[in-house]
């Protein structure tokens, strides 16, 4: 597998999710920044990365992970009502709408084939999300594991995490219920 340095690194992901902004008519500004683990949007359309310092030394891979974030950062802002978000006070149920958000953005990015690689690059990121989990996570029913194990097993791409016993059928009726979902409200419903 190719071997980048930090800088071209960088340059890499800044071109993909350019390119693949400009596929979904958005314009947007690329922020590196240590602040963050992952990716974030903010109502300016700045898409923020986890640096990755110049001499660094990273795969291909890293390049294909860091796109899908971005793209799914720009799903949320394509896609989600914020204020609806934001109304949220309640910390587990945040967290579990989110997960649901996650999964309807990405289905529908998917399923109305925004981009031409847009499956390719979320199946990568949530593929990497599920492996390191299957390592960190010694127990699926611990209720702090719910929302993960939700945004992962309603995606209609990449792998599944095991589901808390006795909430599959829980799962099965979201995933019944999540493709007719229109709106982040209707998302928070769900969660």
């Amino acid at each position: 597998m190719k071997r980048l340095n930090g800088i071209q690194f960088r340059s890499g992901v800044e071109k993909g999710l350019h390119k693949i902004a400009s596929d979904l008519g958005r314009k947007i500004t690329i922020v590196w920044t240590n602040e963050i683990t992952t990716a974030a949007i903010n109502q300016h359309g700045n898409v923020m990365l986890a640096n990755v310092a110049d001499d660094a030394t990273v795969t291909e891979a890293l390049v294909w992970k860091y796109v899908g974030f971005g793209v799914h950062e720009l799903l949320h802002d394509k896609y989600s009502d914020f204020s609806v978000i934001r109304s949220v006070r309640e910390t587990f149920l945040r967290a579990l709408h989110n997960g649901v958000e996650d999964a309807w953005i990405e289905n529908r990015a998917i399923r109305e084939g925004l981009t031409g690689n847009a499956k390719q690059l979320l199946t990568v990121l949530v593929n990497g999300m599920v492996d390191e989990a299957m390592v960190e996570v010694d127990d699926w029913s611990d209720t702090m594991q719910y929302p993960f194990s939700f945004a992962v097993n309603l995606r209609l791409h990449g792998k599944t995490v095991p589901i808390a016993k006795g909430h599959e059928h829980i799962l099965v009726e979201a995933q019944r219920r999540l493709p007719s979902c229109t709106s982040t409200a209707d998302t928070l419903v769900l969660a």
